[in-house]
């Protein structure tokens, strides 16, 4: 009998060596700079390796990634991690048939290579004893860390929302050697929400006891608005407290509402009539009946006749989906606006598959045109001349934003004494033309006055060109027509 019990108490001495010196984490050389690599063996209490372990590394960030040990026990993820924060953590875990699993929550920085070795007790197989005695039927001390154990989703959808509305998480109690609390060191649990969206979202339930294998669950629910929650999970032991790593979760909106679907171009006016491949920016901003955005990949389909556009296009974290217009350098035509106008239509699905969908006018301006009435001018001393003049494309449509109009006039050149009579311009002569579609701004106006004229030495009949010049992003034109002031 002596003999049994000393082949468990080697049995034990050999396992906790090899877990003293098979599970430790080491630092070698970097990674890449937003990545971290873990390597590592797996193998059983007496040192054999196993092939075909099924291994996981799962981050509330990121997700999960799953491999399998090689024919020599090895095994090897490149994971993800957060750029700009100080770590991320990933939960390891190994498992294979006829062994019970294992896992480990580690924190990786960008840039590391971490070495993580697991070793696989057979299940059923008893830890050793005492010198000589059987062995113990306690497998652990008292609890000494609460880790995450399992998530069953990082992110979920708000209530009503069309997506599902809990996650289940798992935290695992562990003695000061990384072992799992038995029934005999159990803890009771409890579970909070350090930050959210306020919105509703709760936890079920509030407390809990870990169980045979020093786990406990806890269910997040979601409440009606979008953000990330952070749960954590504390226990007493003894005179002091344990502390989970806050575990981070994001609650996603809803299906598209109606009511919180807009669509709008960068500009109204797109100076790109005669242009191929000119692009304009459209926007469809996506939220659920609660006004937060839609989840992110909602699908918005895109449709025009203003030129070319892309098809389909998937919403940020924001609820926003971006297009680009692309002109074809062809004239266009809506039915009620006319030559130059177009419609731009995002469409998606809401609830019950009900169409949410939206359209926007566009105005696709040319090169401009000018025309003055009158052409021409004969202006007396003391008197005035009021001119009509039109800078639009020859669709009759307004310049785009920045487009600028000046006025000013060219006198001739007086010999000796002679002078020019004063000559003033009042009305539109220098003017930049907003973000318009309305033909309100292709027509402007201005008037030349005459003074001084019956002063000494000041010319009489003196002609004077009249200068209106457009430029910018319609193209640069100038007008010129000219007439006689002072005239006696």
């Amino acid at each position: 009998m002596r003999q049994k019990y000393s082949f468990y108490i080697l049995l034990f001495i050999a396992t906790v060596m090899f877990l003293a010196t098979g599970c430790e984490d080491s630092i070698t050389d970097p990674a890449a700079d937003d990545t971290a690599v873990v390597r590592g063996t797996v193998a059983d209490t007496q040192g054999e390796v196993i092939v075909g372990a099924d291994m996981m590394a799962m981050s509330t960030v990121f997700g999960s990634i799953s491999t399998t040990s090689d024919e020599e026990g090895r095994y090897e993820f490149v994971l993800p991690v957060s750029v700009g924060e100080s770590t991320t953590n990933y939960t390891l875990s190994a498992s294979k048939s006829a062994f019970d699993p294992k896992s480990e929550t580690i924190p990786l920085a960008a840039g590391n290579v971490v070495v993580v070795n697991f070793v696989l007790g057979q299940q059923g197989e008893e830890d050793g004893g005492g010198d000589n005695g059987p062995p113990s039927e306690s497998r652990s001390g008292p609890a000494s860390n609460l880790v995450v154990y399992e998530v069953q989703s990082p992110s979920i959808g708000v209530t009503g929302g069309g997506y599902e509305e809990s996650t289940r998480l798992v935290f695992e109690a562990r003695d000061s050697n990384g072992v799992p609390v038995d029934l005999e060191h159990a803890v009771d649990v409890v579970f909070s929400i350090l930050g959210g969206p306020g919105g509703g979202e709760f936890l079920s339930p509030a407390t809990g006891r870990t169980n045979e294998d020093g786990q406990v669950t806890v269910t997040l629910n979601a409440g009606i608005r979008a953000g990330v929650v952070q749960i954590t999970a504390e226990a007493t032991v003894g005179d002091r407290t344990i502390k989970s790593t806050p575990v981070k979760l994001s609650i996603h909106g809803g299906l598209p509402a109606q009511e919180h679907f807009g669509l709008a171009p960068d500009r109204l006016n797109f100076p790109a009539l005669h242009i191929v491949n000119a692009r304009l920016g459209i926007v469809a901003v996506l939220g659920d009946k609660f006004s937060n955005p839609v989840r992110p990949g909602t699908n918005v389909y895109f449709r025009t006749n203003a030129g070319n556009i892309q098809t389909e296009v998937a919403t940020d974290n924001d609820g926003v989906a971006p297009v680009q217009l692309i002109s074809l350098g062809k004239n266009i035509n809506a039915t009620v606006h006319g030559p130059g106008f177009g419609y731009v239509t995002a469409e998606t699905r809401g609830e019950n598959g009900v169409l949410v969908t939206d359209s926007v006018l566009v105005l696709l301006s040319g090169s401009p045109i000018i025309t003055v009435d009158p052409f021409s001018f004969e202006i007396p001393n003391n008197g005035s001349q009021s001119f009509n003049f039109t800078v639009a494309d020859y669709n009759g449509n307004p310049m785009a934003e920045g487009q600028k109009i000046t006025v000013n006039l060219e006198l001739p050149q007086l010999s000796g004494t002679a002078k020019a009579p004063e000559l003033i311009l009042t009305g539109t002569t220098d003017f930049t033309l907003p973000d318009t579609q309305s033909r309100a701004y292709t027509n402007f106006g201005f008037t030349l006055s005459v003074y001084g004229g019956d002063e000494e030495d000041v010319i009489e009949n003196m002609p004077v060109t009249v200068r209106i010049l457009t430029t910018g992003p319609n193209g640069n034109v100038q007008l010129n027509f000219s007439g006689t002031v002072n005239v006696n």
